[in-house]
């Protein structure tokens, strides 16, 4: 299931594929004239329920009678968590993960 905010989107028939940047992208095909159309922007974030990731509308393709959605895999939290200064001195591998195995 598809949802953006408190909105679920009625649309069971979508998919996610690795590409070849290792993203994960998720599209799927919804009628012009559907009621969830309104809220479908680029750069809203879908939520998909069955793997419990968000993902980032980055194109939507107009056609006559469905627009084509392309999201990409929303790493913001992530990106916002990762630890980017971290130096173990060069030191082994072995004494590396004997060190994290200790501060766990």
């Amino acid at each position: 299931m598809l949802s953006i905010g408190d909105k679920i989107i009625q649309n069971d028939s979508y998919c996610i594929k690795r590409l070849y940047s290792g993203l994960d992208e998720l599209s799927f095909d919804i009628g012009v004239s559907d009621r969830d159309i309104a809220i479908i922007t680029e750069e809203a974030v879908v939520r998909e329920s069955v793997h419990g990731q968000s993902y980032i509308i980055k194109a939507i393709d107009r056609g006559r009678k469905t627009e084509d959605v392309r999201c990409i895999l929303d790493l913001d939290d992530w990106r916002a968590t990762q630890t980017l200064d971290y130096d173990n001195g060069s030191d082994t591998f072995a004494n590396t993960y004997r060190d994290w195995e200790t501060d766990r």
